[in-house]
């Protein structure tokens, strides 16, 4: 299982300098297994205005397979453990990286 995190899924939203790392590494990360992604993601990506409802996000996720689950408090503590490592780097990076779900 893969996690996508915003930047990945706005690379894929927004022609710009990651679109094809994004594209690359999401299409990676389906020949690996299933992809999800955090409901605090899903909440970023309703902030930035591109979708306007619900169900034209719900679409969104669902044209691309992803689906939205609750990561497991290890999976979280690893994920403060890598930006706390990561949050000095001025890039903009698809962070895609596998990770353990609680259900």
């Amino acid at each position: 299982m893969t996690a996508v995190d915003t930047n990945a899924l706005l690379g894929i939203l927004y022609e710009g300098v990651y679109s094809n790392d994004a594209e690359s590494t999401l299409r990676n990360a389906y020949r690996e297994g299933r992809v999800v992604t955090t409901p605090i993601v899903y909440t970023e990506l309703a902030a930035d205005g591109h979708f306007g409802s619900v169900g034209e996000l719900d679409q969104f996720f669902s044209d691309l397979s992803i689906q939205i689950v609750e990561p497991s408090r290890e999976a979280r503590y690893r994920a403060g453990e890598n930006f706390k490592s990561t949050r000095n780097d001025d890039r903009m990076v698809s962070n895609v990286q596998p990770v353990e779900t609680s259900g």
